[in-house]
């Protein structure tokens, strides 16, 4: 299993025993740069930070394009090549909609992008999926605080602060159901970036423009470059923080109380990489948790998810009693005897049904052939 969550600021992937990050950046290159996709080549990551002004995804149309793209470039970084299973996720509402029109039969843009994920081909490799699954970011986050938290019960708000979007979700944790949900659109850190830390970066590089992710990077690292000079702008960054958080949660609060009625929550889980610029909050008469690692929290929660939708397939292996040499015999001490006279099943097989009898008693010591001896197969044929 593969579980990769392309956000507007970060690509976050998990395999089995490895996790990583990377950030949705990108410019493409005329020179013997990058990695070639779709006839074009892709300087992804970090790198692209190098030359002023990258490209960031603005929108969902800008995301679903280029979701193969990052999700190779994840699986070229966990080096795999091929898994059984990917799962993704996207912005809650969006998953919301397509999923109702795939319900329906109609035409739904998670179905062209599951087909777009099939086989990946970057550079001289293909990546290969056998099955993909889409989840709704945002629940991850519920889900991961779930699977590290016994006993809970009633009513969970989870809030995923990511660069573009906010997604919350009112989860019931007594029905498994996410009873209200919400995206909001260019309301996550980048609504932070541009109207409270622009102007803090403008006090000390005037003239310099920032890019909403350059901004971004800047408020992770939490400090600029000036010259030979490290400037530590901490202090105005857990400010802004301050004020940002309290703004979202006034607009949710004003939102959950038009929409929910009398339903009641008294824990709200934060996930998402904005949950980091979290340092201080006003007191609140809910127990709020902001996650480990909450960057990771969708990708975690998508991973159980996903196991609980499509358990991992395990090969069957009936036990079958070897001849072998003298006492060492092996024997098999759990099998039933038949109680009926004779035991009955009947399969469909192309144009035939196969009758398969079982006798009435078979010794549990009895070896293979033995046992054989002891089946009667009768084919007859079958008019249609």
């Amino acid at each position: 299993m593969f579980i990769v969550d392309v956000g507007f600021s970060c690509v976050k992937w998990m395999t089995e025993d490895t996790k990583g990050i990377y950030r949705t950046i990108y410019r493409t290159s005329k020179k013997d740069e990058g990695l070639l996709y779709k006839e074009k080549r892709y300087v992804v990551g970090e790198r692209a930070l190098l030359k002023t002004d990258p490209c960031y995804l603005r929108t969902i149309d800008e995301l679903i394009d280029l979701y193969p793209l990052f999700t190779a470039f994840a699986a070229q970084k966990a080096q795999i090549d091929k898994s059984d299973i990917l799962v993704i996720g996207l912005p809650f509402d969006y998953w919301k909609i397509e999923t109702a029109k795939s319900a329906r039969g109609m035409h739904s843009i998670i179905e062209k992008l599951k087909d777009s994920l099939i086989a990946i081909k970057l550079e001289d490799t293909e990546y290969k999926f056998d099955d993909i699954v889409v989840l709704p970011q945002g629940v991850g986050c519920i889900n991961a605080y779930l699977n590290d938290t016994t006993g809970i019960k009633g009513n969970i708000l989870g809030i995923d602060i990511g660069f573009n979007t906010i997604v919350y979700s009112l989860f019931s944790v007594d029905e498994n159901d996410t009873l209200y949900g919400k995206t909001l659109y260019k309301k996550g850190i980048h609504d932070m970036a541009i109207n409270l830390i622009n102007p803090v970066l403008e006090k000390y590089t005037p003239g310099k423009y920032y890019s909403p992710v350059e901004i971004n990077y800047i408020i992770e690292k939490r400090q600029i470059q000036k010259g030979f000079d490290l400037i530590d702008i901490s202090t105005e960054i857990d400010s802004a923080a301050k004020e940002y958080i309290e703004s979202i949660f006034s607009y949710i609060i004003g939102d959950l109380s038009e929409n929910i009625g009398v339903i009641t929550f008294d824990t709200i889980v934060i996930g998402g990489g904005g949950a980091r610029a979290i340092k201080e909050l006003s007191p609140y008469k809910v127990n709020i948790k902001v996650l480990e690692e909450p960057e990771y929290a969708n990708v975690r929660g998508f991973k159980s998810k996903a196991i609980e939708i499509k358990p991992p397939i395990k090969e069957i292996i009936k036990p079958e009693i070897m001849e072998t040499p003298h006492s060492i015999q092996p024997q098999i001490t759990n099998v039933q005897t038949p109680t009926e006279e004779v035991k009955e099943e009947v399969k469909n097989e192309g144009d035939k049904t196969i009758e398969i009898k079982e006798p009435e008693e078979i010794s549990h010591t009895a070896t293979t052939m033995e046992r054989e001896k002891h089946y009667k197969v009768k084919k007859k044929s079958t008019e249609y």
